[in-house]
């Protein structure tokens, strides 16, 4: 299958915000001396530092926004190491090698989990039947709670996406088969690259 809407023939009407924390491994270097640096030096990559504050004397916390484009990883390679280089002569190793990440926004998690899982009350099909077809794929994982960060080997995550697959057309699929394929492909996507299935 190919994408119908990619980064070519759309025109996102959002942002993605984020808030990063990284930690200091010497004395922080007030931000009076390397913000305005940091901030232009990290737009061609798509990321836009909005504010910093230094918290407890070891902690810079940064509320970051990104193109859709940006991916986490590249945020962080963008800000902290940009924000190394721009410190460089008078920190040479300023940073420790962990880091948190979180995606912030208006919508919180609670709310798009009880709008996905609201789906068929508020798109009813008219045959009966099809309704029950439909539930029997309206899946919840109780085992995942994605209000818990995902870890990597120095990182702390909390972002969690809504995916909405839409057909050409916007055509409903109601074929029981085709159904099954596509849960079990999404199924196995994700167990494949370790990502956490909620509903």
């Amino acid at each position: 299958m190919s994408p119908i809407y990619t980064s070519e023939n759309t025109t996102p009407a959002y942002e993605l915000n984020w808030g990063l924390t990284v930690f200091w491994r010497a004395e922080p270097v007030p931000d009076s001396r390397w913000l305005t640096a940091l901030q232009q030096a990290t737009e061609p990559d798509g990321v836009r530092v909005l504010k910093h504050r230094l918290t407890t004397g070891e902690a810079s916390q940064f509320f970051v926004s990104t193109k859709p484009h940006v991916r986490p990883e590249a945020l962080l390679r963008s800000v902290k190491g940009r924000f190394q280089h721009a410190i460089r002569e008078h920190v040479p190793k300023a940073f420790q090698r962990n880091y948190c990440l979180r995606g912030v926004g208006a919508a919180t998690r609670s709310v798009v989990e009880q709008y996905v899982s609201d789906q068929l009350g508020h798109h009813r099909m008219a045959d009966p039947n099809v309704q029950q077809r439909l539930m029997r794929f309206q899946k919840s994982y109780s085992h995942v709670d994605l209000s818990l960060p995902s870890f990597s080997a120095h990182g702390e995550y909390w972002y969690n996406l809504h995916v909405v697959f839409v057909s050409a057309e916007r055509w409903n699929e109601i074929r029981e088969r085709v159904l099954e394929q596509r849960l079990a492909a999404i199924e196995a996507v994700a167990a494949k690259c370790g990502h956490r299935l909620s509903r």
